[in-house]
């Protein structure tokens, strides 16, 4: 479980990371891609990319929801994936 903020929900659903506080992390933590490497020395870098995943980082991001209690499971979660991030394949560049 992670808490960081504060970082303005609109500017973080935008990609505005230019604003102070934790804007640009919270969008960085909502879409990072994950990158698998592998060594390789005939690579001008030494590593040559095998995979990208774009879709596993931020699929759901989880909040307790204000009027439920559930201190036995997670009925209470609220999912809030939506207010922090832009549906898969909509522009979410950094601006």
């Amino acid at each position: 479980m992670f808490r960081c903020g504060p970082a303005s929900l609109a500017a973080v659903k935008r990609g505005e990371v230019g604003f102070s506080h934790d804007v640009s992390f919270v969008f960085s933590e909502l879409n990072a891609d994950i990158l698998h490497w592998q060594e390789d020395p005939e690579s001008d870098w030494g590593y040559t990319l095998m995979k990208t995943n774009k879709y596993h980082v931020g699929r759901f991001v989880v909040t307790k929801h204000p009027s439920r209690d559930d201190p036995y499971g997670d009925s209470d979660s609220h999912d809030i994936t939506h207010e922090y991030k832009q549906e898969e394949g909509e522009d979410h560049q950094l601006r």
